[in-house]
Formats: structure tokens, C-alpha cells, sequence
């Protein structure tokens, strides 16, 4: 049982996937260079969301499984990475703008 919606008004492209037996929903949406890319998969229960408008990137992951989170953002030179990960307690952040960085990182096991 599966549902398949494409929809194109000159260069504003939506397309929406989702398939009922695999309990996975694909959505994109692309308006010239505005791209909008969402997945989840229930089975493996992870969702992927990827916005890029222009050099302004978002990039979220999210696996249940492993209790992950990664985080990325980067608009030009300004970067943003967090990651996070459940089962190890740890927590990494990293910043960048042009020359002034920031990175922390803490490690719930090694209490650092």
C-alpha cells in the first residue's frame, strides 16, 4: 500500500513518499536552491532531515536505536556541530566563526 504525491509549479518541486508496509515517509521539497529532505523509517527508527537554502546547511540525524543526535549547521564559514551520543553520555559541540573556535566535549563515564 503505497501513496506517491508529485507536485511541480515551475521550479517549486514538492515530492512526498510514503510507503504504508515499510512504515517510511520521504519527503522533498525544492524551490530553486532551497532543498528541504526529510526520512523516516520507522523500522530502524531513524529520521533524516537535510535543509540547505543556498550555503545555509541543516543537517539533523536521529537513529533510536544507538540514541544518537548529530546535529550540523553551516552557514558560510559559521559552523555548528553537535553530536550527542545517549549510551556513552557524551556530548561534543563545535562552533566556528572564521577564526574563533569553540569545542566542547564532555564524557559522563570519564566525568571530564
Amino acid at each position: 500500500m503505497n501513496l506517491l504525491v508529485y507536485h511541480d509549479i515551475y521550479s517549486v518541486n514538492l515530492l512526498l513518499y510514503h510507503d504504508i508496509d515499510s512504515m517510511k515517509l520521504l519527503l522533498y521539497h525544492d524551490n530553486d536552491s532551497m532543498n528541504m529532505m526529510a526520512y523516516h523509517d520507522i523500522d530502524s527508527m531513524k529520521l533524516l532531515v537535510y535543509h540547505d537554502i543556498d550555503s545555509m546547511n541543516l543537517l539533523v540525524y536521529h537513529d533510536i536505536d544507538r540514541m544518537d543526535l548529530l546535529v550540523y549547521h553551516d552557514i558560510d564559514r559559521m559552523n555548528l556541530m553537535a553530536y550527542h551520543d545517549i549510551d556513552r553520555m557524551n556530548l561534543l559541540a563545535y562552533r566556528d566563526i572564521d577564526n574563533m573556535n569553540v569545542l566542547v566535549y564532555r564524557d559522563i563515564d570519564r566525568m571530564n
